[in-house]
């Protein structure tokens, strides 16, 4: 998501969707982090395939991680995917669920592109769930140069 501007993976329609468990500042076991990867792999969401953490689940389909490394702690770790607009209001509702399980603290982090749509799209869903909004945006000022097309769709 937040390369977005350079390799182009989140397009116009889609929701880019970061959970970062233990953040700020606690840290989180693995194991913890598998509650949130088998949450999203139940309403049949897959993980974003370049993301580091994607090469640490032992079953992408049911979100299980290598087992091996389930009572390992880390202080820093992003759970990634691209959903659809109509996925957003399941994903909030099944985070609400398992909210009260998670010995630490989460950040939940919604982008998307903001041509042709408004950015508010995602905040209605959002403030359905009583989830406190903070409103951030990433500009790129020109120190790169993208490598993907930059015009909409």
């Amino acid at each position: 998501m937040k390369t977005n501007d350079a390799t182009g993976r989140l397009g116009a329609g889609q929701i880019g969707l970061a959970i970062e468990p233990g953040r700020p500042g606690t840290g989180v076991r693995f194991r913890d982090v598998q509650v949130f990867t088998s949450a999203l792999a139940s309403l049949g969401v897959n993980l974003e395939p370049t993301n580091p953490l994607s090469s640490l689940l032992a079953d992408p389909t049911s979100g299980t991680m290598l087992p091996e490394i389930l009572d390992e702690k880390v202080l820093s770790v992003v759970i990634e995917c691209i959903v659809g607009e109509g996925e957003v209001s399941g994903i909030l509702e099944k985070l609400k669920e398992i909210e009260d399980s998670i010995p630490t603290v989460f950040t939940v982090s919604l982008a998307m592109r903001t041509d042709p749509a408004p950015a508010d799209l995602i905040f209605h869903t959002a403030r359905r769930f009583n989830w406190p909004i903070r409103r951030n945006g990433k500009v790129n000022v020109g120190l790169g140069y993208p490598s993907i097309e930059t015009s909409p769709g």
